[in-house]
């Protein structure tokens, strides 16, 4: 992550861990050349896959982990997370899409 969005991101971690809640992650940052990869694997953002489920990655050279403002957390791994993150995350300027709960971008009000 860039800037201001790093910033909040070790903020809000920091957070979590005092509140007893790891955060963990499976991405963060994605180069283009990633970006191309991840759409390739998982199909662009809305558009129906020949599996009849909905692509999930942004078209590359759109992507908010590619601008570094966005992760991916492990809610597996993150006992707590999700539940802290939907309670706190916009203290923090993250928000989610209900249909990538695990995504978080940096989006600050």
């Amino acid at each position: 992550m860039y800037g201001n969005a790093a910033r909040a991101f070790t903020d809000m971690r920091a957070a979590a861990r005092r509140a007893g809640v790891t955060i963990r992650l499976t991405d963060s940052y994605r180069s283009y050349a990633g970006q191309v990869d991840v759409a390739r694997r998982k199909g662009i953002y809305g558009v129906r896959q020949p599996n009849g489920r909905l692509g999930l990655a942004a078209r590359p050279g759109t992507s908010n982990h590619g601008l570094g403002s966005a992760v991916d957390v492990n809610l597996g791994a993150s006992p707590g997370a999700s539940a802290w993150l939907r309670a706190n995350g916009a203290r923090y300027g993250f928000r989610t899409i209900p249909r990538e709960p695990w995504h978080w971008e940096y989006k600050p009000r």
